[in-house]
């Protein structure tokens, strides 16, 4: 279990190896002077975007780093400190010197924290990535992890892909997979405490940006239950070979049961599983439902004929 940032420590210390390499050339891009005319609003985004965010982007694979003067800037503002960062003629510089080991050193607190950050900042990242368009109608945070760390695992192993960590500011593949390394420690330890098996990850489910365009369910969430197994029966409609909890997120994702509810925050998704899910019958062997057990809900969609 991770109970601190020193789990990362080889990472970390493997990250600071490539950063100090004589051999790992420093370009600085210098623009004009800026103002710090942004509302206070507009900075917290673009330091939760850079600082306390979860990498949903790539590029091509880099082996330089470049750090443009405008994030120094903006990370300056952030922390009230005009001064921050090094100040050069307009143009990019290869450095070298005290102005190279002054960058990097700047580049290692950025990275540290980031670390720090993704670390105890963990359930507000998670907030913010299930509003992201690759999540839409994805509230399962366990399907969420899954998906990130297959994500993660195919950009790390790729020979021409990076993840991009900071905006406009480029760092070596070699540091970038280790950072996803990180990720990838962290979303397994969350996952393994929630007694979840992550030998094998692979992509639950196709992931659909969908969350402006999803279909109002109007009645109860049993009717809607009793349809999807009734066309499912009849043959009318298929699902992939997923698991049934998988069912339930996908249904979820693609319909909006808002009319349908009753408690004040409730979980739709374990709602549909639990009436989607058969029940055993051990002394006939067969599979029941919900609506063969006895219950005041009356049946809508038994009439439909097979296809």
């Amino acid at each position: 279990m991770i109970t601190s940032i020193d789990s990362f420590k080889n990472q970390i210390s493997k990250i600071n190896s490539i950063l100090f390499s004589e051999e790992t050339k420093v370009n600085y891009i210098s623009h004009l002077p800026t103002e710090n005319d942004w509302a206070k609003e507009e900075l917290e985004k673009w330091y939760s975007s850079n600082f306390k965010s979860f990498p949903l982007f790539t590029t091509g694979k880099c082996d330089e780093i470049v750090i443009p003067s405008t994030f120094m800037d903006n990370y300056g503002f952030y922390h009230k400190n005009s001064l921050f960062g090094i100040k050069q003629e307009k143009g990019t510089w290869v450095l070298s010197g005290k102005n190279r080991d002054s960058l990097l050193l700047d580049l290692e607190e950025f990275i540290h924290v980031w670390t720090e950050n993704i670390y105890h900042d963990f359930m507000e990242l998670m907030e913010s990535i299930k509003k992201e368009p690759a999540f839409a109608g994805i509230n399962d945070e366990i399907i969420i992890m899954k998906n990130l760390i297959k994500f993660y695992k195919d950009v790390k192993e790729s020979k021409d892909l990076q993840l991009i960590f900071f905006h406009r500011l480029f760092i070596p593949k070699a540091v970038a997979d280790e950072m996803t390394d990180i990720l990838i420690m962290l979303f397994k330890d969350k996952l393994e405490m929630m007694e979840v098996d992550v030998t094998n990850i692979n992509i639950p489910i196709t992931l659909v940006n969908n969350d402006h365009y999803k279909i109002n369910w109007l009645g109860k969430q049993q009717e809607f239950a009793e349809l999807i197994l009734e066309l499912t029966k009849k043959n009318y409609i298929s699902f992939p070979d997923i698991s049934m909890a998988k069912k339930a997120s996908l249904l979820v994702s693609f319909f909006d049961f808002t009319s349908s509810k009753r408690a004040k925050n409730p979980d739709i998704r374990n709602n549909i599983l639990k009436h989607l899910k058969p029940i055993n019958n051990p002394d006939t062997k067969t599979h029941l439902y919900f609506y063969d057990e006895p219950s005041s809900y009356k049946r809508k969609f038994d009439g439909i004929k097979d296809k």
